[in-house]
């Protein structure tokens, strides 16, 4: 996978990715911590971090959530959240919003743990993504 930022002097960066089942999946770490299993998704907005690697990193976490859906037809409760930093392979990110969902059936779906899904092109890369 290559990453470009649009406007900025061509920058391009590499990151090594595995095509399982369908879904892009990186390595990234967040506040230096990791790697994680991390599935890019365009239609993920905001992020959605896994509830128990958000607790488990610390992450300030909403006292409530509101029901979202964390893959399949099934609703969990959806906690706002911020990834201080994150960076999957050379890219960083920081101030990251997020959700903390459970996401044990995207995991099971895939085989693997998934710490995370995110939205590529948008915040926060805002940069062009090819295969």
């Amino acid at each position: 996978m290559v990453a470009q930022t649009p406007g900025v002097e061509e920058t391009v960066i590499g990151i090594p990715f595995e095509f399982i089942w369908g879904a892009i999946v990186v390595q990234a770490t967040v506040n230096g911590n990791g790697p994680f299993s991390m599935m890019l998704d365009t239609r993920a907005d905001p992020s959605i971090v896994e509830l128990g690697a958000a607790k488990s990193l610390g992450l300030k976490i909403a006292a409530s959530g509101e029901r979202g859906s964390s893959g399949g037809t099934d609703k969990s409760l959806a906690y706002e959240t911020s990834l201080p930093l994150m960076q999957p392979g050379r890219l960083t990110a920081s101030n990251v919003d997020a959700l903390a969902m459970d996401l044990s059936k995207i995991s099971s779906g895939l085989g693997r743990p998934v710490s995370a899904v995110r939205i590529v092109g948008g915040v926060p890369f805002k940069a062009v993504v090819t295969l």
